[in-house]
């Protein structure tokens, strides 16, 4: 599985234990319910709406996401839903036992790893060439928000902060996203600017039918 790329899933049976392996990178994503003995692309998939509903583990959600600009997001193999889980990056999924297992790294390969630094440089020296080259190809606007993802992104530009532009949606709630844009753009002078999300107008919605059908 080492030796492919791409995005993929992979089901095992017959001869071998029946499991599903994600691409190395976890490109796929794959949450399943021990409880329901099933799995989905997401929890939205994997449960109706009564369960969706009934198992929305709210403290869990306000604390990881709600907070998301001093917390995060939920972390490790958890999801908003009671026994609904992720299927992480490295890890297969057991159709026996429906329980998930770490198939990589092996113990006896930790000597051949990067180090950590090496690595971090490696991948920041790529996002920095790969956004230099897309903002020579194309006029490139950036999302940015509170979150680490976009911050991230902007890290990747600082090469290019003159070819490119940023913006943020103001949607509701996202007042923390609005915060930290600007303070961001006023900081590194950035082009930036707020995009206010309002509800479609009628004419809006009977075209986005028309194109559904």
């Amino acid at each position: 599985i080492l030796r492919l790329a791409g995005a993929f899933l992979i089901f095992t049976e017959g001869p071998l234990p029946p499991r599903v392996y994600l691409d190395p990178g976890g490109s796929l994503p794959l949450v399943f319910s021990r409880e329901d003995r099933r799995a989905a692309a997401s929890t939205a998939l994997l449960l109706d709406d009564p369960a969706y509903e009934a198992r929305f583990n709210h403290p869990l959600y306000d604390a990881m996401v709600v907070s998301e600009g001093v917390g995060g997001w939920i972390t490790g193999d958890l999801t908003a839903h009671k026994g609904v889980y992720r299927v992480l990056p490295n890890h297969c999924l057991d159709l026996d036992t429906w329980s998930s297992h770490r198939y990589w790294p092996c113990k006896d390969t930790f000597e051949r790893w990067t180090p950590l630094g090496v690595a971090a440089d490696k991948a920041a020296s790529a996002m920095s060439h790969f956004t230099a080259l897309a903002c020579r190809e194309f006029r490139l606007a950036l999302s940015l928000t509170a979150g680490f993802d976009s911050r991230l992104l902007l890290a990747s530009a600082k090469e290019s902060l003159p070819r490119c532009s940023f913006y943020t949606f103001t949607a509701p709630g996202a007042q923390i996203d609005i915060d930290v844009s600007q303070e961001l753009a006023r900081r590194f002078s950035l082009r930036h600017q707020l995009l206010t999300v309002e509800a479609a107008t009628e004419a809006l919605a009977d075209m986005r039918d028309r194109f559904a059908r």
